[in-house]
């Protein structure tokens, strides 16, 4: 993914932006009046919530978190989809579904107020015709 691209098309200038984050994987980094976020456009998983008024982050985030296309993100807010546990179907052999192990679109970003951030992400890959 094109980081500059998606600053031009989706960043808001003292709020959102995106960066390269570990891994070199694409993260959109949220500053604003009530808190701070960090989201990971690979798997759509917010990796990081910190209020202003919070001494520390409120997400625990594994240290042996593997940053790498195919593999999950230990930690954060993630999105198990469309199972929860092991593949009902035996057919990918992931845990917790095929969402979190894919990248995601950004379709919109926009500041709702000085304290609000909002950022809509699809999950677009072919694989979702498959189920089941």
């Amino acid at each position: 993914m094109d980081i500059e691209q998606l600053n031009t098309d989706f960043g808001i200038v003292g709020q959102l932006k995106f960066v390269r984050g570990h891994g070199g994987l694409p993260f959109i980094e949220i500053t604003n009046e009530s808190a701070t976020a960090l989201i990971s456009i690979y798997a759509a998983q917010v990796l990081s919530y910190q209020p202003i008024a919070a001494a520390e982050d409120l997400l625990f985030l594994s240290e042996q978190s593997c940053y790498e296309p195919g593999k999950a993100i230990r930690g954060g807010i993630p999105i198990c989809w469309p199972w929860f546990g092991s593949d009902p179907q035996d057919l990918e052999g992931l845990s917790h579904g095929f969402v979190r192990n894919d990248f995601w679109k950004v379709i919109n970003v926009s500041a709702l107020s000085p304290f609000e951030t909002k950022v809509t992400l699809k999950f677009t890959q072919p694989k979702l015709n498959n189920i089941t």
